[in-house]
């Protein structure tokens, strides 16, 4: 004996759950590279590389695309929240 009620009702909460785990899915994608930042961030091979695209900024030919890669870096570095502020007039200046 099929009842129509409970068929319909089951099959809304089959999709409500199929549309929740892709939901979590997503969320949990996005908290992994979360988490990569973090600890990539932690890393002296990013301050390293702050540095030296800080150097790079002063050289014509490559001026603009280092200054944009240094204000990605600075974004990702935890420990230098001030040093962005500080290069925003430094970037402006290079546009």
């Amino acid at each position: 004996m099929k009842i129509p009620f409970v068929g319909e009702a089951a099959r809304g909460i089959n999709t409500s759950i199929g549309k929740i785990q892709e939901f979590l899915l997503v969320t949990d994608v996005l908290t992994f590279f979360q988490v990569l930042l973090i600890s990539m961030s932690k890393s002296w091979i990013l301050k390293l590389v702050t540095v030296v695209l800080f150097v790079l900024t002063f050289v014509q030919p490559i001026k603009v695309f280092c200054a944009k890669m240094l204000l990605l870096s600075l974004a990702l570095n935890p420990g230098l929240y001030c040093m962005p502020l500080l290069f925003k007039n430094y970037h402006k200046k290079l546009q």
